[in-house]
């Protein structure tokens, strides 16, 4: 970069059928042009004359011309006198063809005082764009160990972009995190091949067509997983149909150039991708201003202002590369490598945006975390405060409800008054325990299983029936049952006390018992004829507080079906229900 250039004169002629010699061009009007030859995507041959200032020449010197960017398909150097055949260089040239081994095309060779000038013809299928310069040997040397010191850090920081890509999708498997690795692999890939790298390392291994067509194929798929990442991450905020309409339209474009240049029209393919490369960066502008309906989102990730900023920064950076590529304004010698000052660029802005939307996710899910923790203590504080209060309530409600059951029978004997006041005390009773009940589930009921008849089981659970004498019970299998005998008598009670306040006053409730051989379950079945209340709703019978509409003349709190389900889960069985021929069925099967 520091290097003194040689060449006093430029100018150049557009061969538009490609055809013509060196012979015939010498006798042709070139123009003359400044700093870079820069003529955009054509199928011409471009010829370039340059005249090397006399001051520097002396005889039988050697002298180095130095061609950039790295990805011209066919340079050729013509001398004057014709002493010299022919050289030629380029992405489709071995690398030996180079005056001196480097990442950039050269030619080494010597001019004299009264025939300074010399002649380059370029054929490429990339933009005609071509910087020419001369030097010494040593300035050369020079310049080529500055260009892999800056080349190394520019590969380098790529790929730590690429490193950072995928920590970060392998911490947060996000799609947006494995787009934006995806994207920043393909930018280390470009690099690799669009520095030259590739015809150092890789030439025993490829041929140099295959490296040209690397650099292509990673061209296009550096575009492609660009516009992927893009349209991942405005996913999120819900963009306007025609956003996704254009992304679309822009991948489809790229797989269009891709097939191009499966097809061998590569330059059209090229040519077509920066378009839409050019094309997107203005869009992308465009998709925060108008693309996104933002009075909607709650609390979006990045604002509106940060977005517009740095596609604003991107827009910049990108039509720096791409208009002097299409010819539609001037460059500079720096200028054919604008495009990975482009990657370096998008691929910090892009990181930058990972990064700042993932910090505040993850302090948006701190937040949420301390707001759960806070809601969940004060809910367990709540749930604490209601077990004080059912203790209490329990406590005062059941010492004056026996007092009153002992003041009523000692005054009243055993007449009806007593027994209705009796059984009402009972009702408020089998409330209170319900309550109790589920308090207990809630908090998590402890039980341990063990072995036990079922015939004893089953009379314990009728001891506690307060109208025995409406039971029918079928016979009783002696078989042993591995479960909680609490909890079996609490699921086997509210069934049978259910089905005596629900059932007719007059009718019996029947309780079958029986072992399923099939699959080793014991089963019971409690039944009783419809009542005043109605068969209950199948779809809600098991929900908790439910009670029919007709049920509200009974006392009860629409918990005791709730539990019989709860705690027959509990111990690995099943409860169902049916309404058949005027009877309301509960079956519970309990393993063996």
């Amino acid at each position: 970069m520091a290097a003194s250039d040689w060449v006093s004169e430029k100018a150049y002629y557009e061969d538009v059928s490609a055809t013509l010699n060196f012979q015939q061009v010498k006798r042709q009007p070139f123009v003359k042009y400044d700093d870079i030859l820069n003529k955009s995507y054509s199928s011409s041959a471009f010829w370039v004359r340059i005249k090397l200032d006399a001051a520097h020449l002396h005889a039988g010197e050697k002298i180095a011309i130095k061609i950039t960017p790295t990805y011209l398909d066919e340079v050729t150097l013509y001398v004057e006198d014709g002493a010299d055949k022919p050289k030629t260089i380029g992405d489709r040239y071995p690398t030996k063809n180079n005056g001196v081994t480097a990442l950039s095309f050269n030619f080494v060779t010597t001019v004299t005082v009264d025939k300074p000038y010399l002649w380059l013809r370029l054929k490429t299928t990339s933009t005609n764009m071509m910087s020419v310069e001369a030097m010494t040997l040593d300035e050369l040397n020079e310049s080529n160990v500055t260009e892999y010191l800056l080349s190394g850090l520019l590969f380098g920081v790529l790929c730590a972009f690429a490193v950072l890509g995928v920590s970060y999708f392998l911490t947060e498997k996000e799609v947006v995190n494995g787009t934006f690795f995806l994207k920043q692999l393909f930018a280390a890939m470009l690099a690799f091949v669009y520095l030259g790298y590739q015809r150092l390392l890789l030439s025993n291994v490829l041929s140099p067509e295959m490296m040209d067509n690397l650099t292509s194929v990673c061209i296009l798929f550096y575009t492609f997983s660009t516009l992927l990442f893009y349209r991942c991450f405005f996913t999120e905020y819900q963009p306007k149909k025609w956003v996704n309409i254009w992304f679309a339209l822009s991948m489809s474009l790229v797989g269009l150039a891709l097939v191009f240049f499966i097809f061998g029209f590569v330059q059209q393919a090229m040519s077509l991708n920066m378009r839409v490369t050019a094309g997107a960066s203005i869009l992308l502008v465009m998709v925060p201003l108008v693309g996104i309906d933002w009075p909607s989102l709650k609390n979006p990730v990045i604002s509106r202002r940060i977005l517009v900023a740095t596609q604003l920064i991107n827009l910049v950076v990108i039509l720096y590369t791409s208009l002097p590529s299409l010819g539609l304004i001037d460059g500079s010698k720096f200028s054919a490598y604008t495009v990975m000052l482009n990657a370096v660029v998008s691929s910090l802005i892009m990181l930058l945006l990972v990064r700042y939307r993932a910090i505040k996710l993850d302090n948006e899910r701190v937040l949420e975390i301390a707001v759960q923790a806070s809601k969940t203590q004060h809910e367990k504080l709540q749930r604490e405060r209601q077990e004080q209060f059912m203790a209490m309530l329990t406590h005062e409600l059941k010492t004056p409800l026996a007092l009153i059951r002992f003041a009523v029978r000692t005054a009243l004997g055993s007449s009806k008054s007593a027994a209705r006041i009796d059984q009402a005390v009972d009702d408020i009773n089998a409330v209170i325990d319900r309550c109790q009940q589920v308090d207990k589930l809630e908090k998590g009921w402890e039980f341990s299983k063990e072995s036990h008849s079922v015939q004893a089981l089953i009379q314990g659970c009728l001891q506690r029936i307060h109208r025995p004498d409406r039971i029918v019970i079928s016979a009783i299998p002696d078989v042993a049952l591995v479960t909680d005998a609490a909890l079996f008598n609490v699921i086997v009670n509210n069934l049978i006390e259910n089905a005596l306040k629900y059932a007719p006053s007059t009718e019996w409730v029947y309780v079958d018992v029986q072992k399923l051989d099939t699959n080793h379950m014991l089963a019971i079945t409690v039944r009783n004829k419809v009542g005043k209340a109605g068969a209950p709703d199948a779809a809600k019978v098991f929900d908790k507080y439910y009670r029919s509409e007709q049920a509200y003349s009974t006392t009860g709190a629409g918990l005791g079906l709730y539990i019989v389900k709860s705690l027959t889960e509990l111990l690995g069985g099943t409860v169902t229900y049916r309404f058949k021929d005027g009877f309301v069925n509960f079956e519970i099967c309990l393993p063996l």
